[in-house]
């Protein structure tokens, strides 16, 4: 049986095993039912940097003359650091071990991999919950909806072991810094600004930590698709103060 996937780079056969290796293959006879993405498999990874020197300041094309504006107005040097990359994988799972013990995998009604995979985003749920997939998918009752999925019903039944990816990661990093000589260049005093995560971008997480490892997602369990965990932390500022001589 094919596993459904998404074009992953890095695949493994131990996505959600435990920790002390100890989890073992859903049958012996098709060990490849296992074999999908690595649980740090990204994707796509974008990450531009640098610092630009305003143009304000002594030696610079907007000169300020007066050495105690300069010393305020000019010289300062703006940086920033902007990251985007796509979503970890995650595994959809019936939450049923019908298979030998193990998940027997997620039936598709009417929709493929593909086509759940356009359905993941950042969606505003109820209360303080926040929807990792398309409410569409969601029942009634909080479990995933029987229109898209469901889980196999007849012992030793084999669904499809699904894989998909979740919201992409975008953060940005600015600095500001300034260098001014106290006693002509004896004594120099550097002021920097830093600001991680500069515009407070929540990134939320899709739950998949377990006490042993990678638990995939569950779609009866009554929380599907439903997060309150962010992997960003909130915007940081803190100022710093150096003296070089």
């Amino acid at each position: 049986m094919p596993v459904a996937s998404n074009g992953p780079c890095s695949l493994n056969d131990r996505y959600n095993k435990n920790v002390d290796n100890s989890g073992n293959f859903i049958t012996l006879r098709n060990r490849r039912l296992d074999y999908g993405p690595s649980t740090f498999d990204i994707r796509h990874v974008l990450q531009a940097f640098g610092t630009y020197d305003l143009s304000v300041g002594q030696g610079r094309k907007f000169s300020i003359d007066n050495s105690v504006l300069d010393s305020v107005l000019g010289g300062w040097t703006v940086g920033a650091i902007f990251r985007m990359q796509s979503g970890l994988p995650f595994k959809l799972s019936s939450g049923r071990l019908t298979v030998n013990q193990s998940d027997a995998g997620v039936i598709l009604n009417g929709v493929t991999t593909s086509d759940l995979q356009k359905l993941v985003g950042v969606f505003k749920g109820s209360g303080p919950d926040v929807l990792f997939l398309d409410p569409q998918l969601i029942g009634s009752d909080g479990r995933a909806s029987a229109s898209f999925l469901s889980p196999p019903t007849t012992p030793g039944q084999f669904g499809a072991y699904v894989y998909l990816y979740g919201p992409r990661f975008v953060t940005t990093d600015l600095s500001l810094a300034k260098a001014t000589p106290i006693i002509k260049e004896k004594l120099r005093m550097e002021f920097r600004a830093e600001m991680v995560n500069a515009f407070n971008h929540p990134i939320f997480e899709v739950p998949t930590g377990g006490t042993f490892g990678v638990t995939p997602v569950s779609i009866t369990a009554t929380n599907f698709g439903r997060t309150t965990t962010a992997t960003s932390i909130p915007r940081q500022v803190q100022f710093r103060i150096r003296f070089t001589f």
